[in-house]
Parts: C-alpha cells; structure tokens; sequence
C-alpha cells in the first residue's frame, strides 16, 4: 500500500516529455503539492464591505482581505452565477476552454511585506506553465474551472488560525 501511495504521489510530481531522440523523466515542482494543503475557499464582507476570504486547511484558516470586486467574483464562479457582462476571469476561463488549455491547480506559495503571493498552473498539451499570479485571481478562476487551491503548509501554520 505504501508503495502504491508513493507511487502516486510521484506520478503527480513527474511528467514525461517527449521529443524526436527519446522518453525523458522530468521532475517538474509545479505540479507538486508536497508541502501544501489543499483549502476550501469561502467569501463574504466584513462590517466595511471590504471583501473577506477564507481559505480553510483541515483546523487551520486563514482570513485574508481583498477587494469587495475579487470576492464578489470568487463566489459568482463558486456558485455558478455569470454576470450579464463577463468579468476578466469568466474571459480568463473561457479563454483557456476555447483553447485547450487545461488550468491544473493554484498554489498560494509565499506572504511578503503582508502580500500572498501565489501560481496558476496550467497545461497545454505537453507543456506546463506556473505563472506569477494574485491568489484572489488565481482562485476566481480556480473556481470557474473547478481546480483545487493549496497553501503552503507553512503559510498556514503561521498566518492561519486554529478553528477546531
């Protein structure tokens, strides 16, 4: 059993890349989640009105504040709602549907200066792609698209608060 979990876990840490010569065994860190807990997202407002989103790890939660447009966005796409007009992430997610491009998970990897910093990580066909975003638009489109979102464990430990 402990083998098969291994296993696993490192299938979702390799991925093979091919070209004309040969197979190739490439380690690729963007895909790993060792280190990070997968959260369930909730949104709201605080008394005022600023947006309010907690990010939720087994006991740990971290509650962040963020634009009262960010969070409104992160619960439409959580729930299914679309605007009239869409919104740079409802473009964002289309975007990458239209051109089979496959969003793979968020990662919220460091705090700076009181700043999350955070990746989405996507793939097109046999490339894969980590790039530089803000974790409230990473995670509005995470949401559309039905991903996961981790936080560094780390993260967690020292920003979040206990809840159990």
């Amino acid at each position: 059993m402990l083998i098969i979990s291994l296993l696993a876990v490192g299938a979702v840490s390799f991925y093979v890349a091919y070209n004309n010569y040969n197979s190739t065994l490439v380690y690729l860190p963007e895909l790993s989640t060792v280190g990070y807990g997968q959260v369930i997202i909730d949104t709201g407002t605080d008394s005022s009105g600023n947006g309010v989103v907690l990010l939720t790890a087994g006991c740990m939660q971290i509650r962040t504040h963020i634009e009262a447009a960010q969070a409104e966005s992160i619960y439409n796409g959580m729930h299914g709602i679309t605007p009239a007009r869409p919104n740079a992430h409802d473009i964002a997610a289309d975007a990458f549907q239209a051109l089979g491009i496959k969003v793979l998970m968020v990662k919220v990897t460091d705090m700076r200066n009181q700043t999350f910093y955070g990746r989405i990580v996507l793939r097109d066909g046999n490339r894969i792609a980590s790039l530089d975003a803000r974790p409230s638009d990473a995670t509005a489109i995470a949401v559309r698209m039905h991903v996961p979102v981790y936080v560094r464990t780390q993260l967690l430990e020292e920003n979040g608060e206990n809840i159990c």
